[in-house]
Order: C-alpha cells, then sequence, then structure tokens
C-alpha cells in the first residue's frame, strides 16, 4: 500500500494515523485509582426486572465492605457511554463482572479490564454457561441473590487482605 501512494498522500496518511495514536490513552500512564469504587460490568435490559435485582445485590454485597458499586448506566451524563466506561473501569479498584446472560459487551469490558492488568471477580447464576476463555478464573456461581451478596463480599474482603500482604 505504501508504495502506491504519492509522497504527499503518505505524509497525509501517516499525520492521521499519529494523531489517532495521541489520542489514545496509553497504557504506560498512570492512572488514578479509584479506591473503594468496582464497576459493574453486567447485561442491561429495562423489561428484565431480574437484572435489577442482582444489581442491588452486587451494590448490596460491595457496600457491606465499605465498596461503592455502580454501573455506566446509572451515570446521567452527555459523554459517550463507550468512553466514560473505559474511564471508569480504568479508575476502579474492582470489577465485578456478571457472566449469567453472556453478553458480548460484558465480555469485552471483562477483556478490557484484564488488559489493564486488573482480575475482574466474575459472577453467573448457578446454570449459567462460562466461556471456555473464563474457565481458568474462579466464578462465584450463586443460587440466591443472599448467597451472591454474601460470596461477593467475601471475596471483597479477601482481594483487600491479600494486597495487605505484599
Amino acid at each position: 500500500m505504501i508504495e502506491s501512494l504519492a509522497d504527499e498522500d503518505l505524509r497525509e496518511c501517516l499525520l492521521t494515523e499519529l494523531e489517532g495514536l495521541r489520542r489514545r490513552p496509553s497504557a504506560d500512564v498512570e492512572q488514578p485509582i479509584r479506591e473503594n469504587f468496582a464497576f459493574i460490568a453486567m447485561s442491561m435490559d429495562p423489561n428484565n426486572p431480574e437484572l435489577d435485582d442482582i444489581l442491588d445485590a452486587i451494590k448490596e454485597g460491595a457496600s457491606s465492605c465499605g465498596v461503592t458499586a455502580e454501573r455506566i448506566d446509572e451515570e446521567q451524563t452527555n459523554e459517550p457511554i463507550t468512553k466514560r466506561m473505559l474511564t471508569a473501569i480504568t479508575e476502579s479498584e474492582f470489577v465485578v463482572v456478571d457472566l449469567t446472560h453472556a453478553r458480548p459487551n460484558v465480555y469485552y469490558e471483562a477483556g478490557y479490564a484484564q488488559g489493564l492488568g486488573k482480575i475482574p471477580i466474575y459472577i453467573a447464576k448457578q446454570d449459567a454457561q462460562v466461556h471456555f476463555d473464563i474457565q481458568d478464573y474462579p466464578v462465584i456461581f450463586f443460587r440466591n441473590l443472599r448467597s451472591m451478596r454474601s460470596s461477593l463480599a467475601d471475596r471483597l474482603n479477601a482481594i483487600r487482605d491479600s494486597r495487605k500482604q505484599v
């Protein structure tokens, strides 16, 4: 392709690419971490009240440990959702990922967190099928919301305790 471009076209192409690279956040740039904040990656469907119950249970489990957990659609703003989502994951101390409905966006958000060096806390309903790539990680499989709240709180506390030992 480079051989087929005139010098001026090549220059414009390279300048465009460089400008795009300048706008992308670098993994080498240290981002501030919001202590006691958890990003929630999960399915969103206003017509499915079960998702509201799961969201509330995640928040309650996190809150019992002093952690504020939020899903990206809860903040009212005019900024693009993808930019806010990437920033929230980058800044979060914890990432809680509900794999119950196997939504591609949820796996994308989990992968982005892992790319930043974060290990997401995976949860799923007991009968949910978890994709192969995630099977190496400990997943909190819950049969009811009470057990999920408790298990999530235990996992958050265990992560904190392990960080204190380092």
